[in-house]
C-alpha cells in the first residue's frame, strides 16, 4: 500500500473587515430639574443642560397648551412613574422637541421613552390616548400626521393605532384593550432594508417594542427629512382633566454604518493554515 504525503500549505488570507460601530447617543432627556415642578410657560425648558446628555444636548421643546400648568417638567405628579420627575401632560397639554433627528441618522434610529398612563378621579374613557409623533416643526395638533409623518397612539386600556402619510394605518388586533400595557417603548426607524437611514430616500420603516415584546415591524410611506419628535396627550372631555400622562427616559440614539477595523486585518502571509494530502503516483 503506498505512503500517503502530506503537505503542509500556507494560504494568505484576505484581510477581515469587522466592527460594527455602537450607537451613538443623539440626546438623552430625564426631566429631572431643582426645586420641584415648573408650570411656567416655557418650563420644558427648564435646566436642560443639566436634564440632557448625548451629543445633540441641549434640545429645547416647544409646547402647546391652554392652560399653563398642562405642562409640568419635573413633576411629581403620582402617574405611577418610578421616580418623582418625569415631563407631565394634561388637558391638551403637548411639546415637540426641536431637534432636526433626521439630519444625524447615518443609520437605523432607535427612540426610547416611558408613558405613563393615568386616570384621574373623573375616570376618562377607555379609548384616552397619549401620542408619540415625528412631525415637521409646528405640526400641531397630533397624532393624525400628515404626508411623510408618523403617529402612534397608546390609549388607556392598552389598543395602538398607527397613522402615516396622512393616513390611518390599523395592523389587524392593535387597537383593542390589553394589547400593549408596558410602559416602556421603544422605536426603530430604518430604511426597507433595515440598515439605513428611514429619512434618506430609500425606503422606511418601524419596528415597536413594547417592554420587551416586538410588536411588529411596519412599513411606512417615506419619511421626510427635518422630522422632530413630540409627545400630546388627549383632549377628551376637555376642559375636564380625564388623563394624565408622564414621559421620562427619552433617548435618541444612532446606529452608524459599519467600519473597518485596522486591529482586526491578518497580515498576508499569516493566514489560514491547510492541511493537503497527495498520494504518491
Amino acid at each position: 500500500m503506498k505512503n500517503p504525503l502530506y503537505r503542509l500549505i500556507i494560504v494568505s488570507s484576505l484581510p477581515v473587515m469587522a466592527q460594527m460601530v455602537s450607537a451613538q447617543v443623539l440626546f438623552t432627556d430625564n426631566f429631572t430639574v431643582s426645586g420641584g415642578a415648573d408650570a411656567s410657560t416655557d418650563g420644558a425648558n427648564k435646566e436642560l443642560a443639566t436634564r440632557q446628555g448625548g451629543t445633540a444636548a441641549t434640545s429645547s421643546y416647544t409646547s402647546y397648551f391652554t392652560d399653563t400648568w398642562n405642562i409640568q417638567v419635573g413633576s411629581s405628579t403620582d402617574v405611577a412613574a418610578p421616580d418623582s420627575n418625569h415631563l407631565l401632560l394634561a388637558r391638551d397639554g403637548a411639546v415637540q422637541n426641536n431637534l432636526n433627528i433626521s439630519a444625524s441618522a447615518t443609520g437605523p434610529l432607535s427612540i426610547s421613552f416611558d408613558m405613563y398612563n393615568r386616570e384621574t378621579s373623573d375616570s376618562p374613557p377607555a379609548n384616552a390616548w397619549c401620542a408619540f409623533t415625528l412631525q415637521a416643526a409646528g405640526a400641531y395638533p397630533f397624532p393624525v400626521v400628515g404626508g411623510g409623518e408618523f403617529g402612534m397612539l397608546n390609549r388607556q386600556n392598552g389598543g395602538i393605532q398607527l397613522f402615516n402619510g396622512g393616513g390611518n394605518m390599523e395592523p389587524g388586533g392593535w387597537d383593542t384593550a390589553g394589547f400593549a400595557l408596558d410602559t416602556h417603548w421603544s422605536l426603530t426607524f430604518a430604511n426597507t432594508a433595515g440598515t439605513g437611514s428611514a429619512f434618506d430616500g430609500t425606503g422606511s420603516q418601524v419596528t415597536i417594542v413594547n417592554g420587551t415584546t416586538t410588536l411588529g415591524t411596519i412599513t411606512l410611506a417615506q419619511l421626510n427629512s427635518n422630522l422632530e419628535l413630540g409627545f400630546r396627550v388627549d383632549n377628551s372631555g376637555f376642559p375636564a382633566n380625564l388623563l394624565l400622562v408622564g414621559i421620562d427616559n427619552l433617548s435618541v440614539e444612532v446606529t452608524a454604518v459599519p467600519e473597518p477595523s485596522s486591529a482586526l486585518l491578518i497580515p498576508a502571509g499569516l493566514g489560514l493554515l491547510a492541511l493537503v494530502r497527495r498520494r504518491r503516483a
